[in-house]
């Protein structure tokens, strides 16, 4: 039975449904290449292991949180200058349930203006699931509403024509895409272990596909924390994988074709993987279309850097318990945290690092030799302090036909790039991000004090890297004075206002005590210390939030 659910706003296109599927369905194999196969195709929105679906409604805070995603901000600030996604092609692969229905309504007031090209030709009934992937990604209240010209795929024909070429007896390469940004709300299993080959063709042909014709791919990952990551198009290394913010998705690390990679990527604010993805999407359009605009920003449009950028713009402090380490450079739950348009936006407007400049925050495309190391100077001038440097490198697997003939036969050809924070002068690093196994490295850092710093990459062999980063200066806290109370000493200090920091105390400049935390309600602010705690010297330090 197909359950429709009922909009709570006009928001939602004005078909819905049907939503619900089997979780079982199974797309079939692809004769010759993975003939063996069979997938165990689920639609990442509602379909749950005994096909029970919920009735659900979902209001305009759902579909568009465009506020939690940093979108009203950059629309605040830029008004009619914003981007919309104008000029972007985008493309759209959806799975069809068992009517067959994967397409959009054409007519619906939510796509008027869009130009749709049906590129699997099955069949034009609209299908729920694709019109809110729509509406949330392109539609007029989307994150992208200035995008016109849209692609749909059913997605057992995109894997099987255009990335398996069942058309050419399954030989030749991956078709050509024309789209700038694809979305994948859509996620499959192999139904055996064994059958690992097969999936590994999938991947390596799409990760060819994304690194030849140089567009984004956004991917899902499967609702619910307890599922298994799903090898369909989650371990792809050339994608953006994306969670859902609240952490309930099959996150955790790739299990096959080099096992060990943290995903997701990153999250959006949605409670279905299927509708998390299209806000990625469409912040990865805004991008695309900004870096069309000035010939500075040109390079930016490749997807090494677009992921690059809406990496080093994700938030953290939705996410307490956030974590990376040297040896792995992302949280096993939700990434490097969560999409904000806004920041990823600033960093792509700053431009490349310039000579002279402070370079807080940037972005680049560039190539490391094996024997070389790239390196970016950032400087805090004296006063003041940094916050919050977000810095992720990212790269492509890159491949070479091994097959002499006709058969299209990718073997990868892998890199390991590593980053490092350093202060210059200092031989031991701050911070570094070292992962074996990842195509992306991350350095975060809350706090760092006035001097001279470098981001420094390094690889074992020659490959092309996108990187960004994103920092806050702010003025340091200063002890301007003290004075003799009846009970002590008065501490009159200058810092941030809504800033938490430290008081420590010392009597030879080396050893310094802790006495507590001091909250600036504004930028000055007096601090009691009494007579059981004699000092010669004290100080301020930013605690880390």
């Amino acid at each position: 039975m197909h359950r429709r659910l009922r909009p709570s706003n006009r928001l939602f296109p004005k078909r819905i449904g049907p939503l619900a599927y089997n979780a079982s369905k199974v797309f079939g194999s692809v004769p010759g290449v993975v003939s063996a196969v069979v997938f165990c195709l689920v639609v990442g929105v509602l379909a749950s292991l005994n096909g029970v679906v919920p009735q659900v409604a979902f209001g305009q805070e759902f579909l568009n949180p465009h506020d939690q995603i940093g979108l009203s901000q950059l629309q605040a600030e830029l008004g009619r200058d914003a981007p919309t996604g104008e000029g972007v092609v985008v493309a759209m692969t959806e799975a069809a349930p068992n009517s067959g229905w994967y397409y959009i309504d054409t007519e619906d007031p939510l796509f008027a203006g869009k130009r749709f090209t049906n590129r699997s030709g099955e069949n034009d009934s609209p299908n729920g699931h694709t019109e809110t992937v729509g509406a949330i990604f392109y539609g007029l209240e989307g994150v992208a509403p200035g995008v016109r010209d849209i692609d749909i795929y059913m997605a057992t024909d995109w894997f099987d024509r255009v990335i398996m070429r069942s058309d050419e007896n399954y030989k030749g390469e991956p078709l050509f895409e024309r789209a700038q940004v694809h979305n994948h709300s859509w996620v499959a299993y192999r139904a055996a272990a064994a059958e690992a080959d097969s999936a590994t063709r999938v991947l390596r042909s799409h990760d060819y596909q994304v690194d030849r014709d140089k567009f984004v791919s956004v991917v899902t990952l499967q609702n619910g924390k307890l599922n298994d990551m799903p090898e369909l198009l989650a371990h792809a290394y050339n994608v953006i994988t994306v969670g859902t913010s609240d952490g309930d998705h099959s996150g955790g690390t790739t299990t096959f074709d080099a096992p060990g990679r943290v995903k997701p990527d990153i999250v959006a604010p949605n409670v279905f993987t299927s509708f998390a993805a299209p806000l990625v999407s469409g912040a990865a359009a805004l991008l695309v279309e900004t870096s069309a605009s000035r010939p500075e920003l040109i390079q930016a449009r490749r997807p090494q850097v677009i992921k690059a950028l809406l990496m080093a713009g994700a938030t953290k402090e939705e996410f307490p318990a956030w974590s990376r380490d040297w040896f792995r450079p992302l949280d096993p739950n939700v990434g490097v945290g969560e999409l904000h348009v806004y920041n990823s936006h600033s960093i792509l407007t700053n431009g490349p690092p310039r000579n002279g400049s402070t370079n807080l925050q940037a972005w680049d495309y560039d190539v490391v030799e094996g024997a070389d190391t790239r390196s970016y100077t950032l400087t805090v001038p004296a006063g003041y302090v940094l916050r919050d440097l977000s810095a992720v490198l990212t790269w492509h697997r890159e491949f070479r036909d091994i097959d002499p003939g006709d058969t299209f036969e990718p073997e990868p050809i892998d890199a390991d790039l590593d980053l490092r924070l350093r202060r210059v002068g200092v031989a031991n690093p701050i911070d570094e991000s070292l992962s074996r196994a990842d195509n992306v490295e991350h350095i975060y850092q809350k706090y760092l004090g006035p001097g001279t710093y470098t981001l420094d990459i390094s690889a074992d062999v020659h490959r092309s890297f996108g990187i960004a980063w994103r920092s806050t200066l702010e003025p340091q806290a200063k002890i301007i004075g003290t004075e003799l109370s009846p009970a002590g000493v008065l501490v009159h200090a200058r810092g941030t206002a809504g800033r938490t920091y430290r008081l420590e105390t010392s009597n030879d400049l080396l050893s310094w005590r802790p006495l507590g935390q001091v909250f600036f309600n504004s930028e000055e602010t007096t601090i009691p210390i009494d007579d059981s705690n004699a000092f010669e010297v004290c100080r301020l330090v930013p605690v880390e939030e």
